[in-house]
């Protein structure tokens, strides 16, 4: 069933990159989709990367499509890239897996043959191995080309890193004794309401991708508002705000397993309600992106 999906799958994402052609992030991304899924390498072990990329694509065009800034699109063409990273990452690990246990395979069939003293095949094994080994020298030469393009990767791969660290310091960030704590003001949300507006989708897109590439840290989440209104009220509302944040990195590939969200109304403030300043201060939700091996679940307040 799962492959019978894949096979459609391409032409859908052909459709759409000629379809919208306004945005180059889009496009390229679609256009890739399509190279994968027509490969060989593309499987049930490759499935779920594969969905769940082609759902941040058709999300992207939805998107573009309602009128959304280039910059929303092309964050969630990024993060469909990078499920299809992941994609060729498992299909190239299965290989290279199947490969060595077919070299094992060999190997100890060859020492079988021997202890059960049948010389002659043994000598043409052995002969065999000898030119699979001289195959091997090659290949081990290969290899380390490869290794070396790998570490070239992985430089990359830690500059990317590097750059969102820098991202998480421009939304004025500071470190806590959890972790890194970034607060989103009651601006980036309408007036008693608990939907984000674009702004505040922008800079958690930027604490998305700073997540997924950290999968070793956790975040919690945590809601609060001023002393203006009933303390039911209060408590609801803080709680739905800290539950959008928690939606859109979920929706933006981060584990819902990994992030912990609640509401505490006007129980924590930051400052004296006394003013309107005060007041706006204490409207607040705070994103914790805690240490590595820190739980969320173990960091929350009660």
């Amino acid at each position: 069933m799962i492959r019978a999906t894949y096979l459609l799958l391409p032409c859908i994402a052909l459709t759409l990159a000629c379809a919208t052609p306004q945005n180059a992030d889009l496009d390229r991304v679609n256009a890739r989709y399509a190279e994968v899924s027509r490969g060989q390498a593309v499987s049930i072990d490759t499935s779920v990367d594969m969905y769940d990329a082609r759902k941040n694509l058709d999300h992207a065009k939805e998107l573009m499509d309602g009128g959304a800034e280039a910059e929303t699109v092309s964050h969630y063409a990024y993060m469909a890239e990078l499920r299809i990273q992941l994609a060729e990452l498992s299909a190239d690990t299965r290989a290279r897996r199947e490969e060595a246990e077919q070299l094992l395979a060999q190997r100890q069939q060859i020492r079988l043959e021997a202890r059960t003293g049948e010389a002659d095949r043994a000598s043409a094994r052995a002969r065999a191995a000898q030119a699979s080994a001289a195959e091997a020298t090659a290949r081990a030469a290969q290899a380390t080309t490869q290794a070396e393009e790998e570490k070239a990767k992985a430089r990359a791969a830690e500059l990317r890193l590097d750059e969102m660290q820098q991202q998480l310091e421009d939304l004025e960030t500071r470190q806590s004794e959890r972790g890194i704590l970034l607060t989103l003001g009651g601006v980036l949300f309408e007036f008693g309401k608990a939907d984000l507006k674009p702004a505040a989708e922008t800079q958690l897109s930027r604490v998305a991708g700073f997540l997924i590439a950290n999968p070793d840290r956790d975040v919690v989440i945590e809601g609060h508002a001023d002393d203006v209104g009933t303390d039911e009220f209060n408590e609801e509302l803080s709680r739905d705000r800290a539950e959008s944040v928690r939606d859109y990195l979920v929706l933006s590939g981060v584990s819902g397993s990994r992030i912990v969200a609640d509401g505490f109304g006007k129980r924590f403030p930051v400052t004296s309600n006394e003013t309107d300043a005060g007041r706006a201060q204490n409207r607040r939700v705070e994103l914790t992106i805690l240490d590595a091996g820190i739980s969320a679940r173990e960091a929350i307040r009660r």
